[in-house]
């Protein structure tokens, strides 16, 4: 065992397709939470003036008896 290439000391490498498919999941996973994040962050800008208006068009719709 005193061979500097031995399968004992030098464990298999990890194969590149396994390699790959985790980087294109991680980052599909990146895009979809920088989405959910900026739906987020829109809604906290646009929220206040959504809601203004419909405000104000619930309170200029006259009831009906």
């Amino acid at each position: 065992m005193d061979e500097p290439n031995s399968t004992a000391v030098n464990p298999p490498a990890p194969s590149r397709k396994s390699n790959i498919i985790w980087i294109v999941v991680l980052v599909i996973l990146a895009v979809m939470v920088c989405a959910c994040l900026a739906v987020i962050l829109l809604l906290a800008v646009l929220g206040p003036t959504v809601g203004n208006v419909f405000s104000n068009i619930i309170l200029t719709v006259e009831p009906v008896p």
